[in-house]
């Protein structure tokens, strides 16, 4: 069973070029840590931006928290894949 897409699923989205046929959204350069922090999150809002751009469904969140060098959560969610 596919559960429906979140909202704007499938719409264009604005583009950042990276070089080389990359590229990033708006959200994915909004999303940098504090650099002095002990702890910070590191967030990766849409990996799959090309397949979520092109509206495929492969797409995941990934988020981690790093302590210094350890990183003791790092959780991630793939919304358009049913399990």
């Amino acid at each position: 069973m596919r559960r429906p897409c979140a909202p704007g699923y499938g719409q264009r989205l604005t583009r950042i070029d990276k070089g080389d046929g990359d590229f990033a959204t708006a959200t994915a350069t909004d999303a940098d840590a504090d650099a002095d922090a002990v702890r910070e999150w590191l967030v990766d809002p849409l990996c799959g931006t090309l397949n979520y751009a092109v509206g495929t469904a492969l797409v995941a969140v990934n988020v981690a928290l790093r302590d210094g060098r350890d990183t003791p959560l790092a959780p991630t969610a793939a919304p358009g894949w049913s399990t």
